[in-house]
This record gives structure tokens, C-alpha cells and sequence, in this order.
């Protein structure tokens, strides 16, 4: 496991696993607060349109007689359920037909979406969402009457296609923070790894600018441990010819001083005709 090659692999498996990892953790909350959102979103905008339909019938029928014929073929999204109250608190519409003629107040509702005809309160309209496990509205809004019920295909697609659009930027920054975090901790790692390189290059130009006794330190046990092991031996034996050398040099100059001074001192005197160019004399400096 000291392999060089060892730690390359662990180091981008490493990489690869906190980037897949933060990019499966990030989505999988995106997807389940956009899908949270897109159900929500969902249930809401069917209870306005709804609200636009029930206004208009209130409106041709001057009251809500008959309305749960309505509710029996109304088109539900999701298993939510539907009920509606008139202006006195009574439940004259339930999409699952069991509460009609209870006071709303009796029941545990909450969070109602007034309608509203001709400025006045007509009724109050509850819906819930099975998985949110809550009632949902919108009080005070208005609506102006429309003139039929959309398709829930249509409702359905919109609202898809919306969480669909969430969903792709959600995994869109996810995949940006993941590279992010991948790129970081890559550059972590290879700093790691690059360092005893970039130590064993400023070593090599030390020696090569003539400081052998410079040594590396490198404490990885993994090829470049030796390889700056090897170099540290091999600025040794450096440093030890050199001292070698500058030894023998300085016993050379040493050796010849005595032999040079005799001789240069027999030329002077022949120069300065102390002594004669006999041939003792010439054999003598020979």
C-alpha cells in the first residue's frame, strides 16, 4: 500500500466517490423537496381552477343545489379529497360523498380558499393531499368566474413539466458542487503527491549550484521515498569526492612546494650569476 501507484488509484477513487456520493446526497434532496413542492403546487392550482368553476355555477344557479352531482364525476389528482361549505359552515359537496350536511367546524379543516361571487362569500373549498397529510388552500383570493373545468391531462402536464425543469437545475448545481468538491479535494491530493517532487527538484538545483551537503527530507515510504533516499546518497558520495579531490590537491601542492623552491632558487642564482650553468648545477634542476 506504499505503492506510488497504490496511492494514485486511491486518491481518484477517493475523488470519485465524494463526488458521486455528494451528487447522489444533493439530489436526493432536491428530488424529494421539488417532488414535496410539485404535489403541493400541484393540489393548489387544481383548487383555484376548481374555484373558477364552482363560481360560475353558483353563479347560473344562484346556489350550490345539486353541486355534488359535480363532486361525484370530478376529476381528483393524487387520491386528494375535495369538500365544499356553504356560507352558513355546512358541507354541501365531499368528492368522497361522506360528509355531506356536517358542519365543517366539527371537523378537523383548516386552510380554506374562499369563493367569492359578486364581492360576497359564497363558500369555502378544502382540498387534501394524502402524501403532504394536510388540508390546503389559500385564504382571501379571488377568482373571476371561468367557463369550464381544465382537463386534468393538461394540469398534470404543466405541472410535470415544471417539476421536471426544477428537478434539472437542481441536479445541475448538484453536479456543480460535486465537480467543485471533486476539483478541490484533487488538488488537495496531488499537492500531496507533488510536493516530495518539487522538493527533490530544489534539491537537484542546490547541488548543481555547487551545495553538496544540501540532503533532501522526505518521509514517504511509497518510489519517490527512495528515489529521494537514492538522491541524498548520491549527494553524499558528491560532497565525499569532493573533499577527496580538494585533499589530493592540497597534498599535491604540498608534495611539490619543497621541489619547486630548490628549483626556482638554482635558476635565480645561475640568472643572477651566483652560480655557474655547469653541468652539476643543470643536472640538479633536471
Amino acid at each position: 500500500m506504499n505503492s506510488l501507484r497504490w496511492k494514485l488509484a486511491i486518491s481518484l477513487l477517493l475523488v470519485v466517490a465524494i463526488a458521486v456520493g455528494l451528487s447522489v446526497y444533493l439530489t436526493n434532496r432536491s428530488t424529494k423537496s421539488e417532488f414535496d413542492l410539485y404535489l403541493k403546487e400541484g393540489s393548489q392550482y387544481y383548487l383555484e381552477r376548481l374555484e373558477e368553476g364552482l363560481s360560475e355555477y353558483y353563479s347560473e344557479e344562484e346556489g350550490w343545489e345539486n353541486v355534488q352531482s359535480i363532486f361525484d364525476n370530478l376529476p381528483v389528482l393524487g387520491g386528494s379529497r375535495i369538500i365544499l361549505e356553504d356560507s352558513s359552515g355546512i358541507i354541501v359537496a365531499d368528492s368522497d360523498s361522506e360528509w355531506i350536511g356536517m358542519y365543517s367546524e366539527d371537523l378537523t379543516l383548516n386552510n380554506p380558499l374562499q369563493i367569492i361571487v359578486s364581492s360576497q362569500e359564497v363558500g369555502k373549498l378544502y382540498i387534501s393531499s394524502p402524501r403532504m397529510g394536510l388540508w390546503m388552500g389559500r385564504q382571501g383570493h379571488m377568482m373571476q368566474p371561468d367557463s369550464s373545468f381544465p382537463p386534468p391531462e393538461q394540469i398534470e402536464q404543466d405541472l410535470e413539466q415544471n417539476f421536471l425543469d426544477r428537478i434539472n437545475r437542481s441536479l445541475l448545481v448538484a453536479g456543480c458542487i460535486a465537480a467543485a468538491v471533486a476539483i478541490l479535494m484533487g488538488l488537495i491530493l496531488t499537492r500531496q503527491l507533488t510536493k516530495p517532487i518539487k522538493t527533490l527538484k530544489q534539491g537537484v538545483a542546490r547541488i548543481s549550484g555547487g551545495e553538496l551537503s544540501h540532503r533532501v527530507n522526505v518521509k514517504s515510504k511509497d518510489e519517490l521515498g527512495d528515489l529521494s533516499r537514492s538522491f541524498n546518497s548520491m549527494a553524499e558520495s558528491l560532497e565525499n569526492s569532493e573533499q577527496a579531490r580538494q585533499k589530493l590537491f592540497a597534498d599535491i601542492a604540498h608534495e611539490l612546494r619543497t621541489p619547486l623552491s630548490i628549483i626556482e632558487g638554482t635558476i635565480d642564482g645561475i640568472l643572477d650569476e651566483v652560480f655557474e650553468p655547469t653541468k652539476e648545477n643543470l643536472t640538479s634542476i633536471k
